[in-house]
């Protein structure tokens, strides 16, 4: 993978190129098939992953055996990494490749001899890795903000307002979301079905339009006071 790339990861920001060649020679990279699973939960962790290339998903499962998407990771992104400090290092999660991916796993140990690893610039991977953590942290504070929401249109339509302001989009522009049908109904832990007929009479309702993963808002007024 050339190292240009690399480069652009969170992981490894404003560190130089040979030291990002440092750090990817002593990960191990591991290809994996569509469908195929990376990670299952419960599991010995002795490694974190960074997605090379394609795409993960990290799944839980609940009580009753039914999975709840908790992340989708594309090129960059890590998964694992908040056990390289935990006493319990067990995968909390099941990964598994959305699509065909290549993934570089870098030994937990090896954030504690970072040190002595990579001298020349182990501030800068322990500062980075630590911005990664939070970053996760505050994802999850943001899930558990739609799970404070007890109607599903709130939660609807607290994601939707969320999506549009990120990406910067004024009241009747079109706007892509990330996830698909069911994606967005595991992720905001609601039932799929029921999901669609709240989509469909926002629609009626015209707070809304949409096709397939193209929205537009209609009304900020309305979405908002769903929220509340």
């Amino acid at each position: 993978m050339k190292t240009e790339i690399l480069m652009a990861m969170p992981l490894f920001d404003e560190i130089e190129a040979t030291e990002v060649s440092k750090i990817i020679n002593a990960c191990t990279l591991k290809k994996y098939q569509k469908g195929e699973c990376i990670a299952r939960e419960g599991e010995n962790c002795s490694a974190f992953g960074i997605v090379a290339t394609g795409e993960v998903v990290v799944l839980k499962e609940n009580a009753h055996g039914e999975s709840q998407i908790l992340a989708k990771l594309f090129s960059g992104k890590t998964f694992g990494e908040m056990l390289v400090y935990s006493s319990v290092q067990k995968w909390p999660a099941t990964v598994w490749a959305a699509e065909d991916s290549q993934i570089y796993f870098m030994d937990l140990s090896r954030m504690f001899r970072g040190q002595a690893e990579f001298p020349d610039c182990y501030e800068k991977l322990l500062r980075n890795f630590l911005r990664v953590l939070s970053d996760k942290a505050l994802n999850l504070n943001k899930k558990l903000e739609y799970l404070s929401l007890k109607k599903m249109r709130g939660r609807l339509a607290k994601y939707l307002l969320e999506q549009a302001k990120r990406q910067g989009k004024q009241v009747g522009d079109y706007f892509e979301i990330p996830l698909n049908r069911n994606e967005l109904a595991d992720f905001l832990s609601v039932a799929r079905t029921s999901m669609s007929r709240e989509l469909s009479k926002m629609k009626a309702e015209g707070l809304i339009d949409f096709h397939k993963n193209q929205f537009r808002i209609f009304s900020l007024e309305n979405l908002h006071l769903a929220v509340e």
